[in-house]
């Protein structure tokens, strides 16, 4: 999870909106609570799951080259996690 200060002094280009800085550090406080209520009781959610299974492979596959190419299929049902 990112810290504040990195939330804080994200890119947001693209996103569609402008964000305030003092949004900014409310919107981390709030990803930081309900982050700490889903890990005190064991549960989390799809996206974070996601990015857990990508992490893991990344380590377990480091250097290790399976694939040359890849085609999905609704792709734009995918994220990037």
């Amino acid at each position: 999870m990112l810290t504040e200060e990195e939330c804080t002094a994200a890119d947001r280009r693209g996103r569609g909106s402008t964000l305030a800085a003092s949004k900014r550090s409310l919107l981390w406080r709030a990803v930081s609570e309900f982050t700490q209520q889903l890990d005190a009781e064991g549960r989390s959610i799809q996206l974070r799951l996601c990015a857990e299974a990508a992490r893991a492979l990344r380590e377990a596959c480091s250097g290790t080259s399976y694939y040359r190419h890849i085609v999905v299929d609704e792709a734009q049902d995918l994220h990037p996690a």
